[in-house]
Parts: C-alpha cells; sequence; structure tokens
C-alpha cells in the first residue's frame, strides 16, 4: 500500500488506515440490516449483543455503526476550533469523547460543543440539575461535559479540556 493510501482516513472509524494494524477496521466490518424476528422466534444474536442491549436499551451494534459515521465529522469540526478528538470508553452505550485544545487558538469549550451539536444533527437538554446554561457539568480539572443526545438511543458525551489562558499556556 502506498504512503499516501496509508495516511487515508478510513470510512468507518476515521482513522488512518496506517493505524489498522492486520489491515481491518477496529470498528468491524458494516452491520447487516437488522432482521425484525416474528413473534415466538428465537432472538439468535450473541450473549453479550443481547445482555448490552438489555442493560442499556441500545443496541451495541447499531451505536457502533452511529458512531463510526459521527467521528470523522466530530474530527472535523474541532480540528477547524484547535482542538484533539481522543475517544475512550466501551463504545456500547454511548461515544465518551475528550477534547484536548490543541492549538494556540482554540475556541471556547461551549463554541465547540455547540458546533459539534449542530454537526452531528443533535441537541443537548438544557435546565438539568448540576447544568449551566450552556448544558454542560463541570467536571475535575476544569473540564467540561455536554451529553448530546442523537434522538433515541446512541449519545455523545463531550468532555472538554479548556484552553489555558495565553499567560498559562
Amino acid at each position: 500500500m502506498s504512503a499516501h493510501a496509508l495516511s487515508t482516513p478510513c470510512a468507518r472509524c476515521g482513522f488512518t488506515l496506517s493505524a489498522h494494524a492486520d489491515g481491518r477496521c477496529p470498528v468491524g466490518p458494516p452491520a447487516r440490516a437488522p432482521r425484525f424476528r416474528g413473534l415466538g422466534e428465537p432472538d439468535e444474536r450473541p450473549e453479550h449483543i443481547k445482555e448490552a442491549e438489555a442493560a442499556t436499551g441500545i443496541n451495541p451494534a447499531f451505536a457502533l455503526e452511529v458512531y463510526a459515521a459521527k467521528l470523522p465529522v466530530i474530527r472535523q469540526v474541532a480540528a477547524a476550533h484547535g482542538y484533539a478528538i481522543g475517544v475512550h470508553g466501551s463504545m456500547a452505550r454511548d461515544l465518551d469523547l475528550i477534547a484536548a485544545p490543541w492549538t494556540e487558538e482554540a475556541t471556547p469549550p461551549e463554541l465547540l460543543a455547540k458546533e459539534i451539536q449542530v454537526a452531528v444533527g443533535g441537541f443537548v437538554l438544557k435546565g438539568r440539575a448540576g447544568n449551566d446554561e450552556h448544558g454542560s457539568s463541570l467536571k475535575p480539572h476544569g473540564r467540561r461535559c455536554w451529553s448530546i443526545h442523537l434522538g433515541g438511543g446512541p449519545y455523545i458525551d463531550l468532555s472538554v479540556m479548556p484552553p489555558l489562558p495565553k499567560e498559562n499556556a
């Protein structure tokens, strides 16, 4: 594979193809469209999928499809605002993202969160206990967190580290 091809982002996960150690996407192959079972038909899905769905109410295979489609868009928005995005967590219930200021021109966290919300077509619930006027909650070390809902299941849990004031940077 050429050097240019290795630097091309994967259409499924957004990582460069060089990040795929064995040539396969870590997100996995595209999910097949679900076949709805008839009344009384057995559920033949793997046990871990059934358990995850029972615990969270979200089908993990569906959630991964949603997150794989949204992550490249989120990374583009973050880069335009001077941030880098890291993924953590299992991605079974939600997409846990960490946004770290990466350039001197990093924008305020609430602007980044709003732009990501718009780019993914999501919404933030405001007025909840513990949330400020931007819909975020304050976490340790000054981190701010937004839950960006995508409508009916999967959601994005966005944690943003604020940029340091220029004199402290």
